[in-house]
């Protein structure tokens, strides 16, 4: 956000945690992981899995490479390969948990 829109106020927004809004898709909420875990625990979910998501595609501010196979291919299996990467986790501009019920929900 802060190089790729040059937008580095907004990029600081988010890492303040500062109200924040997509022109697409209205306010953003930004949840730390540990915090929705907890939360999601009083529901009786567990995380099981986490994912990063879009480590590298928006890194190239080319649109019109974008739209080519040559390039988008190999970007989603790039993008594939490193999405349960721990280590790259963190820089991930998105982050999938997914949580399972437990037993004791079920019943």
């Amino acid at each position: 956000m802060a190089a790729g829109r040059d937008n580095p106020q907004a990029a600081l927004d988010v890492y303040e945690n500062e109200a924040v809004a997509s022109h697409n898709h209205g306010d953003i909420l930004v949840y730390d992981d540990d915090w929705l875990t907890d939360f999601v625990a009083n529901y009786k979910l567990k995380l099981q899995e986490k994912f990063g998501i879009r480590h590298f595609y928006g890194i190239s501010q080319n649109a019109e490479i974008k739209e080519t196979d040559n390039w988008y291919q190999p970007m989603l299996k790039l993008e594939q390969k490193v999405a349960k990467d721990q280590t790259l986790y963190p820089v991930a501009r998105l982050h999938h948990l997914i949580f399972k019920k437990t037993k004791e929900n079920l019943l």
